[in-house]
């Protein structure tokens, strides 16, 4: 193929391909053989930054790595490990050079997967949950939750109502059947979900670094690779035991906020005796909505 536009060298869409490709903007094409995967890696490697996304059966060392997308800015490639484990061989080499930028969000769940299952040392990461975490920091905010995609697209990439809808309804049919990303034949809606968050992931990145000092921007690659190594470098379960510390330091940091803005709340109303009561009410409450 010539330019970004000239896609001669795609195969033909399949109806789900050509479904996915018209609901989400960009050329969506499903890798399940390691020739389609080479003619991937051809037009992945003229493009120095490309997004990365992974689904799978509880994403980790131990769960099940089914699907990589891959995206450039026109066209997202996404990798069906479950049903060709080899796919990935063609695109290691750029997942592994840390002179291509990765776009990803939350890298470190996919990071584990892609070592511990495709043997595939993800380099060059710009983590979006991270550098949202640096431009927090900076407006001197001490301390953030990790943000989600979902948070991040609403603020810096305001994705269409289809958009926001199909995410939404593929969400649940996750959380109603965990084993979905390994189920085949692969739907156009599930395809498509794959999808939107690599393709988005372009504008979020650079409107969340647009709004970073220098500074920040210094601290990037190296926060993001911190993160790429968080479960990937540990013993197995490391990884695991980890999130489940975060989410315990998380849950921590959230409870304490609340109380602060509740102190800060009281304070700001009990000017006068009569505020004193109204307080002790408002503790009644909380410690009620607590049990």
């Amino acid at each position: 193929g010539g330019g970004d536009n000239d896609d001669a060298d795609l195969p033909p869409p399949s109806p789900v391909e050509a479904a996915a490709s018209a609901r989400t903007g960009v050329a969506v094409r499903l890798v399940t053989t390691t020739a389609a995967a080479a003619a991937a890696a051809a037009h992945l490697a003229t493009h120095p930054t490309l997004a990365v996304d992974c689904e799978g059966v509880a994403l980790s060392r131990t769960g099940r790595l089914c699907l990589v997308q891959i995206a450039s800015p026109t066209r997202a490639y996404v990798f069906d490990t479950a049903v060709c484990p080899t796919a990935l061989g063609p695109v290691a080499p750029l997942l592994q050079d840390a002179a291509v930028t990765k776009l990803m969000h939350d890298c470190r769940h996919d990071a584990d997967a892609l070592a511990h299952q495709a043997g595939v040392r993800l380099a060059g990461v710009r983590d979006t949950q991270v550098a949202y975490s640096l431009l927090v920091a900076q407006a001197g905010h001490a301390h953030s939750l990790p943000v989600s995609l979902a948070t991040l697209l609403k603020k810096f990439a305001p994705a269409s109502t289809a958009d926001v809808a199909l995410k939404a309804a593929v969400k649940a049919r996750f959380v109603a059947d965990a084993g979905l990303w390994a189920a085949r034949p692969l739907d156009a809606d599930a395809l498509a979900y794959a999808v939107v968050d690599v393709q988005h992931l372009f504008g979020v990145y650079a409107r969340v670094v647009g709004g970073l000092d220098a500074g920040g921007r210094s601290r990037l690659p190296a926060a993001s690779d911190a993160y790429c190594r968080a479960y990937r470098e540990g013993a197995e379960g490391a990884g695991a035991a980890a999130a489940k510390r975060e989410f315990t330091r998380l849950v921590a940091l959230a409870n304490e906020r609340r109380a602060r803005a509740a102190a800060a709340a009281e304070g700001a109303g009990g000017g006068g005796g009569g505020g004193g009561g109204g307080g002790g009410r408002r503790r009644q409450q909380r410690r009620r909505r607590r049990q």
